[in-house]
């Protein structure tokens, strides 16, 4: 019996019904729309911003020059220290961004992006301070594994 199933009898008038509406509409490449039932890919709020290279590190400039700083994981989140958030969290894009914009940080360090966002995933939790632990501290640690910052001055480790 090769090929497709072919129905021979439909028992239920409004089934045949159905199935013929559905041959008449089948398109290889139409896909149907997203039913509010099924989680779709695009119903999660961090595949909607962009996405970076695993172990990007991502900075963005508030209150008149301070910078806040964050590892791409490459799945379109940031791992970053917040106080905010009231310490290190991951986060969409957005929520990071908090809709500054954001800029690249060229780094040249001898990691891979994926051992940078494990580091960056093993500090999740870890309580914000903004003499010890801050945003710069975590990503310091992250890419040299010694928190600083520069942005304190002589206090920044």
């Amino acid at each position: 019996m090769g090929g497709l199933l072919k129905f021979q009898h439909v028992a239920n008038p409004s089934l045949k019904t159905k199935w013929a509406a559905i041959q008449r509409n089948f398109s290889p490449f139409a896909f149907p729309p997203p039913s509010p039932h099924i989680p779709h890919m695009t119903d999660y709020p961090f595949e909607r911003g962009p996405t970076f290279a695993p172990g990007t590190l991502l900075e963005f400039t508030f209150m008149g020059g301070l910078k806040h700083f964050g590892i791409a994981t490459g799945y379109g989140t940031v791992i970053h220290s917040s106080r905010r958030f009231g310490g290190v969290k991951e986060s969409d894009f957005a929520e990071f961004s908090d809709g500054r914009p954001v800029r690249i940080v060229p780094l040249d360090y001898p990691v891979t992006g994926a051992e940078l966002v494990a580091r960056a995933r093993a500090k999740i939790g870890q309580r914000y301070n903004v003499l010890t632990k801050n945003c710069e501290h975590f990503v310091t640690w992250v890419l040299e594994g010694r928190p600083r910052s520069r942005q304190l001055g002589p206090l920044g480790g």
